[in-house]
């Protein structure tokens, strides 16, 4: 599936969609949940830059929450993405 994002750059969200199994699931991300588990940016990255980078393992991560029971949209937590 191609993932559609949306970047709210004033509020430091990232809106995404995961496809699992046969239904897409909107999932967030903030700046500040990222900067969490992996500490800064570097000056020329962007969060949606970070998130295409990590495609495959976010992807990976909202698709296990939501088989676990989690509620839509799926949310990340720092502690999430601790893989």
């Amino acid at each position: 599936m191609d993932s559609q994002q949306s970047f709210d750059e004033r509020k430091g969200l990232l809106r995404f969609q995961v496809l699992v199994g046969q239904e897409p699931v909107t999932a967030f991300i903030s700046s500040n949940t990222w900067q969490a588990a992996y500490g800064p940016f570097t000056s020329d990255a962007s969060l949606l830059d970070l998130y295409r980078e990590n495609l495959l393992t976010i992807n990976a991560i909202v698709s296990k929450k939501v088989r676990t029971g989690a509620r839509k949209p799926v949310v990340l937590s720092a502690r999430d993405l601790e893989v």
